[in-house]
């Protein structure tokens, strides 16, 4: 709620006025989201799942129609009121959330969305530290999917981008996901749909080559920007994804 107050009292620069413009629609969105969420779907829709969404949408709509376009997606919303307010107003402070619990250095939390059934499908994920800082974001669109194949896919691409970055080797790192059935197949437990054996086969082929990866199960209350980042993705053709400093 203090990220959202904050904006009340914001000292705008001229140059990032669109920024400001852009809160409105986010705002607007998610109210048609969020019921839509618990209506059709039978989701559990929450504040906390609300405020990420707005922040989200902010930030990725001031990237692509504001004057940061060269900015990395993670240092926006991060760092959104820095660069709308004149050095002398108050920042105001963004809590951290889903942060690795236990041993682990890391957490990359996943999250998958279907449109229907059987429908429209799109991943996204976020890798925090035990600080809470964003390293990574992704969002990406799959194609005609269901929502089950949608998660299987967002633990897939995960420990891709893991594999692909040499420094997290030596790390623990927590990959957290809200699909009960996803983590226990990706673990070995109980027999997935035979459609997806290659996509898992994979996931236990990286689990192997990796010691460090553990996958669990968690609530989506504990990972709400990741569901904004899935929903966000079916809304374009292609993937996005950006890397912070390791």
């Amino acid at each position: 709620m203090g990220w959202m107050l904050g904006w009340n009292g914001l000292c705008l620069r001229s140059d990032n006025r669109r920024a400001w413009n852009t809160l409105f629609f986010a705002v607007v969105w998610t109210i048609w989201v969020v019921p839509n969420e618990l209506v059709f779907k039978e989701k559990e829709a929450n504040f906390i799942w609300a405020m990420d969404t707005v922040k989200f949408s902010v930030a990725y709509w001031f990237k692509n129609h504001g004057c940061r376009s060269n900015e990395a997606l993670t240092m926006i919303l991060l760092d959104i009121s820095e660069m709308c307010v004149k050095k002398k107003a108050v920042k105001t402070s963004v809590s951290n959330v889903w942060v690795p619990s236990g041993g682990a250095d890391l957490c990359f939390a996943v999250d998958g969305s279907a449109l229907g059934n059987s429908g429209m499908t799109s991943i996204g994920g976020a890798l925090r530290n035990a600080e809470g800082r964003i390293l990574c974001l992704f969002s990406s669109f799959l194609g005609i999917f269901d929502a089950i194949t949608a998660e299987v896919y967002a633990i897939q691409r995960d420990c891709k981008l893991m594999a692909s970055k040499h420094q997290l080797n030596d790390w623990k790192v927590e990959v957290v996901s809200d699909s009960k059935s996803t983590v226990a197949w990706v673990n070995g437990e109980g027999f997935g749909n035979f459609k997806l054996v290659q996509l898992i086969y994979d996931i236990h082929a990286f689990l192997c080559k990796f010691e460090g990866v553990s996958i669990f199960f968690r609530s989506r209350a504990a990972k709400s920007l990741v569901d904004s980042l899935a929903k966000l993705g079916s809304g374009r053709l292609g993937d996005r994804m950006e890397w912070g400093d390791l």
